[in-house]
C-alpha cells in the first residue's frame, strides 16, 4: 500500500511505503527534494528529515500519535505542529494542510 500526501501549497507531495521506514519528498516536477527516517517503534516516533542530494538535515518531527506531531529545526526551536491535516505555527495559525491518499 502507497500513503501520498498532498500539501495545499502545491510545492511538493510525499510517498511512503506501508511498513516503511522512509518517506520520499518530490516537487511537482518529479525531482527527489529530500527523504525522511523513522526512528522508533513505539509512540513518540522520531522523523529525521533529510535535503537530497545533501543529506542535511532539515528538521526534526516527533511524532506523539498516530495523528499528532511536532517538528522541530536542526538547532531545536519549534517550526509547526500538525494535528490530523492541519498544519499550525507557533501561535496556532493553520498554515498548511494536506490531503491523505492511500493506493
Amino acid at each position: 500500500m502507497i500513503c501520498n500526501f498532498n500539501f495545499n501549497n502545491n510545492s511538493y507531495y510525499s510517498i511512503r511505503y506501508s511498513n516503511e521506514d522512509q518517506g520520499y519528498y518530490y516537487d511537482y516536477s518529479g525531482k527527489l527534494q529530500g527523504v525522511d527516517f523513522d526512528v522508533g517503534d513505539s509512540y513518540p516516533v522520531k522523523t529525521y528529515k533529510h535535503s537530497y542530494p545533501s543529506g542535511k538535515i532539515l528538521s526534526l518531527s516527533v511524532y506523539v500519535s498516530e495523528n499528532e506531531c511536532y517538528v522541530f529545526s536542526p538547532d531545536g526551536a519549534l517550526l509547526s505542529h500538525w494535528i490530523g491535516m492541519n498544519c499550525y505555527d507557533i501561535k496556532g495559525n493553520i498554515i498548511s494542510t494536506r490531503e491523505e491518499i492511500t493506493e
